[in-house]
């Protein structure tokens, strides 16, 4: 683990990540020492940064950083995450005083239930636990975490591995951890984010996908209905990358064309 830039293992108490999860994160996969789409990552820093009012980062060694661990991992698959924190300071809630924004970088290995998801599909449930509506936040990848905590502790009692959860007017907004598509026909759908929600980076690659193939996704308000009518339901994380739905409560999907389309050609996951 790097923080700023310096191998540490622990971060100072009076950091504001730890006082107020002032900060944002992104989390990537490494493949043979290079980060997929690291461009777009920097971009979800940046955006969340200027988003949150966070101003001293040191963008050029962060990317210095996150190259030079990376090549440590040559050897095959890791995952990376920065995490972006106003820094140390302030009085309160304010941030006024605040130096030096915190920049924190650690790799891991990656996960092996990946691939047997990606072949096999898994099934997802609705989750009972409903998302806030904060269209200032929404988007970003905050460290304020706690709903997809809370999510994921219904999740664990009810023995899922996945679910899909609504907002607090009950309109989808994601899985736990990952984006939600679907597909009636030839057209696709994805829920709007612009109220509640992360949008992945894997998400925007795969619309930009459909729409360079003159399949545009439609981005749309629904309930959970609709996934009754779909023909086939993934969902995509930067880590997973596509991986389709098998059921969504007693709906079965047999088709898994789009997904497997998408795994083949924008993200095969090879070394």
């Amino acid at each position: 683990m790097l923080i700023n830039g310096t191998p540490a293992t622990s971060l100072v108490a009076t950091d504001r990540a730890v006082s107020f999860g002032d900060g944002v994160f992104t989390t990537f996969r490494i493949l043979s020492g290079q980060v997929q789409h690291l461009e777009a990552h920097l971009q979800r820093l940046q955006s969340g940064c200027k988003a949150l009012g966070i101003q001293e980062v040191n963008w050029f060694a962060l990317k210095q950083e996150i190259l030079e661990q990376a090549s440590l991992e040559a050897g095959g698959r890791a995952v990376g995450k920065v995490i972006i924190s106003r820094g140390q300071g302030g009085r309160g809630y304010s941030p006024d005083g605040v130096g030096e924004a915190t920049r924190i970088l650690n790799t891991f290995a990656f996960p092996g239930h990946v691939s047997l998801w990606r072949e096999q599909g898994i099934a997802l449930v609705q989750g009972q636990f409903q998302l806030a509506i904060q269209p200032a936040l929404a988007g970003h990848k905050t460290l304020n975490r706690l709903e997809q905590v809370l999510a994921k502790q219904e999740l664990i009692e009810r023995g899922e591995v996945e679910g899909v959860f609504c907002d607090s007017q009950g309109y989808l907004v994601e899985c736990n951890a990952a984006n939600l598509f679907w597909r009636v026909g030839q057209q696709m759908f994805t829920p709007d984010l612009s109220q509640s929600g992360v949008t992945g980076i894997m998400r925007a690659q795969i619309m930009n996908y459909c729409q360079r193939h003159h399949a545009e996704v439609q981005v749309v308000q629904e309930l959970p209905a609709v996934l009754d009518e779909a023909d086939e339901v993934f969902l995509c994380n930067s880590i997973s990358g596509p991986v389709p739905v098998t059921r969504f409560e007693h709906k079965l999907y047999d088709s898994h064309f789009m997904c497997r389309l998408l795994q083949k050609e924008l993200d095969p996951l090879s070394f």
